[in-house]
């Protein structure tokens, strides 16, 4: 039977040591397991589609491509990926599903469009440590030098994500 409780007390377990000594590593694996749970093996995605059970979240629908032209011009960064939460916080933010929001752009650096699938997949191929690259690309070394509430933002952003995906994993195992 699949199991989805030991990648969950790995994230959990990963978050909590983040949190204490923010070591960036611990975000390694939790991007490692969020592949496997939501792209590469899709382990829980797939659980919840055999139950029926929506893995849905709240964020802000606004993004760089909604912006008109004139705005765009010479913009060379944009993000609005930490705004995920599993709450409603009108009127600010909309109820998306995980495959929606794993498509949503929530960076643009220089011109290239991150979305949370690309995100998540780029860490845990260059930070995760089933794969260590010397070679960060581009784009997370650029959003590594801007910080949301201290956290570099494509580290706030997986952090933020990862800790909406652990509660709804865990009303999943309560119920299944």
């Amino acid at each position: 039977m699949k199991c989805i409780q030991p990648p969950l007390y790995r994230i959990e377990g990963a978050l909590t040591r983040y949190k204490q000594k923010g070591e960036p590593a611990e975000l390694g694996t939790i991007a490692i397991e969020l592949r496997g749970l939501l792209f590469k093996e899709a382990l829980f995605v797939s659980l919840s589609a055999e139950k029926n059970f929506p893995i849905e979240f709240y964020t802000i629908p606004y993004t760089s491509l909604d912006m008109d032209a004139d705005m765009r011009k010479g913009l060379t960064h944009f993000w609005s990926g930490d705004s995920i939460s599993i709450t409603c916080e009108k009127p600010w933010t909309q109820r998306v599903t995980f495959e929606q929001w794993s498509e949503i752009p929530i960076a643009e650096i220089n011109g290239k469009i991150i979305t949370p699938k690309i995100l998540i997949n780029e860490i845990a191929n260059n930070l995760g440590p089933a794969h260590y690259s010397q070679q960060i690309p581009n784009d997370l070394r650029e959003m590594k030098q801007f910080h949301l509430g201290g956290v570099p933002s494509h580290f706030r952003t997986l952090l933020q994500f990862a800790g909406c995906l652990l509660v709804l994993g865990k009303i999943y195992l309560s119920k299944y």
